[in-house]
């Protein structure tokens, strides 16, 4: 009988072990699995956010580009179309005058405006950005883009009017006649 009681304990132990290991075991899985949905939330997050910034990315390409066919139509109608008057020439002292900043002498006639090109001077002093194409639109210019400081003069060197060019946040563009 003392045998058997034994051997029961022995059971009852085996079975007390097993049973903490199940439910070590249990713990063990439930916080894998706990640990496994948050990254797989994560990881559709992430992936909800790129198909967004995918599609944000396509929208704003596309405005660009419509932009950009706005902007080329509207400088070929200028170019086919347009002629302006060069403002007078504004007299200088000697302080303030300088060869950069001298106004051609023969602008005073009316004439096309893209004859004045290599006769007129710089509208702002800044860095004149020398690679005008972008690799992620495609998009060329042949415009001179100058990255000048924020509050910087720029005078326009003919009549005309001026604004920004949407979606263009930091193209100011002028419309010379």
């Amino acid at each position: 009988m003392k045998k058997k009681l034994a051997q029961l304990n022995e059971l009852e132990q085996q079975k007390q072990q097993q049973t903490e290991q199940l439910q070590e075991r249990a713990e063990q899985k439930q916080n894998q699995q706990t640990l496994l949905n948050q990254y797989r939330k994560r990881r559709n997050e992430l992936l909800a956010q790129l198909n967004n910034d995918e599609a944000s990315d396509v929208q704003r390409i596309n405005e660009i580009k419509n932009a950009e066919t706005q902007l080329k139509s509207l400088l070929e109608s200028l170019k086919n179309n347009e002629t302006v008057t060069a403002p007078p020439i504004e007299q200088t002292t000697e302080s303030d005058s300088s060869e950069d900043d001298a106004q051609p002498n023969d602008l005073s006639t009316s004439v096309r405006f893209t004859q004045l090109k290599g006769r007129l001077k710089w509208p702002t002093q800044g860095k004149i950005t020398s690679s005008l194409e972008n690799p992620t639109t495609n998009a060329t210019h042949k415009d001179v883009i100058i990255s000048a400081n924020e509050g910087i003069d720029v005078k326009a060197i003919a009549p005309g009017k001026s604004g920004v060019f949407r979606p263009y946040a930091t193209l100011w563009t002028a419309h010379h006649y």
